[in-house]
């Protein structure tokens, strides 16, 4: 049975509904206004609460209120009482949060089928609770084994430093890098945005990441070769509306080359201490289309200069008030005005004014970043 919350302040009505309950089996607690009642409220945690509209000191609106948006009682169902047959009184009822109203006098037949009603919506209310709350804890588990999957340590190079920064939208990510040496003085790294986000991103982003590991120790001399083999069996998993953008190459330090491809990706960033320029993308999307050929590019770089690739989500970022972009225009902009500066500095920099930009709001989609820089000597 029930524990039941009235609040009315007609103390005969309230004697009478409070032993036609007890009858029927609940546990019965009695207040006489809005005050008193959030106080028993608290105190007593009932399953449901009557609550007459017109009181003193504070009516039903302001109670149902004041419940509706507490964190602890806002799925108490609330029935609000009322002599008024009229639709503004009703609509006002709901309207304000309450989930049923009952017309004075009380027809007890209509409170007994209200009541039960009431009861089965705030177990339900619970069970979805708590299935909410099983998720939650299985996608924290599976946030924790992807975060695992990033490289905790990147593999260390003379006068190579690497950095990295991750922003997740939702618990889970379809964004991914990873920098791993492929022979003394070589390195690939790849950064990675499957379309979309939370849990489908996720799965498919570890489905690549599993493809592209199958195929990398043997193709990373061959970009070419690697992707189409990678494209092809991402693609043969018929993903619907699903597909995946990437930048990946080989940095080769002994001679200061790059060899890349982009696949679809937001063109990476090289930053010299004269300027700032987009490299060429050159290849289409992984996943959509089979046997298709994707070109690799060779560029030279220096020391002193650096290297920033990334998702989209660093460029496709809105101010929830002013609703203006923050685009690669801005980004850029800032790059150019800090390029004197460490890589690592300019990525807090990024960092900083993204987050000024967002106000405190989450990202809108999964941001990856990772850059490389060669400055003679690791920085500070």
């Amino acid at each position: 049975m029930a524990k039941i919350l009235i609040i009315d302040d007609d103390k005969e009505l309230l004697k009478k509904i409070t032993r036609f309950l007890k009858k029927e089996g609940h546990t019965v607690f009695q207040a006489y206004n809005g005050n008193i009642g959030l106080e028993v409220l608290k105190k007593e945690n009932p399953d449901l609460v009557l609550c007459d509209i017109l009181m003193p000191e504070m009516n039903g609106y302001k109670f149902t209120r004041i419940v509706k948006n507490h964190s602890v009682f806002k799925y108490t169902p609330v029935i609000m009482l009322t002599s008024l047959d009229m639709f503004n009184i009703q609509h006002s009822a709901i309207s304000t949060g309450a989930d049923d109203y009952l017309l004075k006098p009380i027809d007890y037949d209509q409170l007994k089928l209200r009541v039960i009603a009431m009861e089965r919506i705030k177990q339900l209310y619970f069970e979805l609770l708590e299935k909410d709350k099983k998720i939650q804890r299985e996608l924290d588990m599976a946030q924790r084994i992807q975060f695992s999957f990033l490289p905790g340590k990147f593999p260390e190079f003379k006068d190579v430093a690497i950095y990295s920064r991750y922003y997740p939208a939702a618990v889970l990510s379809g964004d991914l890098y990873d920098v791993k040496k492929v022979a003394p003085g070589k390195c690939f790294f790849i950064c990675a945005d499957v379309s979309g986000h939370g849990v489908p991103a996720a799965l498919v982003q570890s489905s690549f990441r599993i493809i592209l590991s199958k195929y990398l120790d043997n193709y990373s001399d061959d970009l070419e070769k690697l992707f189409f083999m990678v494209n092809n069996e991402l693609t043969a998993l018929k993903i619907e509306s699903t597909f995946v953008t990437a930048t990946a190459g080989v940095f080769n330090f002994k001679n200061n080359s790059l060899q890349y491809i982009n696949a679809g990706h937001p063109a990476a960033i090289l930053i010299t201490p004269e300027d700032v320029k987009l490299l060429k993308q050159t290849s289409s999307i992984l996943g959509m289309f089979p046997d298709t050929h994707y070109k690799q590019i060779g560029i030279e770089f220096s020391y002193n200069d650096k290297f920033l690739f990334y998702t989209d989500g660093l460029v496709e970022i809105q101010d929830p008030e002013t609703h203006q972009w923050f685009r690669l225009k801005n980004l850029l902009s800032m790059i150019k005005k800090n390029r004197q500066f460490p890589l690592n500095l300019i990525l807090d920099i990024i960092e900083e004014d993204v987050l000024n930009f967002k106000k405190g709001y989450r990202v809108n989609d999964d941001v990856a970043i990772i850059g490389f820089s060669f400055a003679g000597k690791k920085e500070m």
